[in-house]
């Protein structure tokens, strides 16, 4: 993204974007193992049908591995979408959801945090591009006068000369068709 230099945030608003910035980037922070916790109450208000505490440890484990990467927040809340039925993810209301749901749920509450990052990066890391000088803009204004005036102009008729060339030996010896010629215009005698 470019941005012009009038635009550029000053010194006080470059600090204010900065640390918007960085207050979201923590916010983004990745769980770990604080992840237990909501997985935990996740897969306790579902059915384990007949699960043993340690396979239901080393579940929690693997959800805990899969989930990591996401904040501890935003699992918590996806878990508690799940178990109150308020989730925008689809899944089987009769089963548990799956880690893919899960992460999809998650990411339906981070993407707001995520798009604000980006528009602040492209404020951050824009290109910024000079302010004209009068010089320039008094060319621009003359360049677009010039192309204003040919526009207004009307178009040359071809010269009898240069028709007659073109349809008798012109172009390596070709000659145009009259039908052709008609429909672009050119009156028959001059072919």
């Amino acid at each position: 993204m470019a941005i012009s230099a009038s635009r550029v945030p000053g010194i006080a608003e470059r600090a204010a974007l900065e640390e918007r910035r960085d207050e979201l980037a923590r916010a983004l922070r990745q769980g770990g193992k604080a992840h237990q916790p909501a997985v935990a109450r996740l897969l306790g208000a579902f059915p384990a049908f007949g699960a043993d505490d340690i396979s239901t440890a080393d579940a929690i484990d693997d959800w805990v591995k899969i989930l990591s990467p996401l904040p501890v927040w935003a699992v918590a809340e996806a878990v508690q979408r799940f178990r109150e039925s308020r989730a925008t993810t689809p899944y089987d209301r009769g089963r548990c959801p799956t880690e893919p749901q899960v992460i999809a749920e998650a990411r339906v509450l981070t993407a707001p945090i995520d798009e604000e990052l980006r528009r602040i990066a492209a404020i951050l890391d824009a290109e910024v591009i000079p302010e004209p000088s009068p010089e320039d803009r008094e060319k621009v204004a003359q360049l677009v006068r010039d192309l204003a005036a040919s526009l207004r102009s009307p178009v040359p008729q071809l010269a009898e000369a240069e028709l007659a060339r073109v349809t008798e030996g012109g172009m390596g010896g070709l000659k145009l068709d009259r039908r052709i010629l008609a429909k672009a215009g050119v009156p028959s005698e001059a072919a």
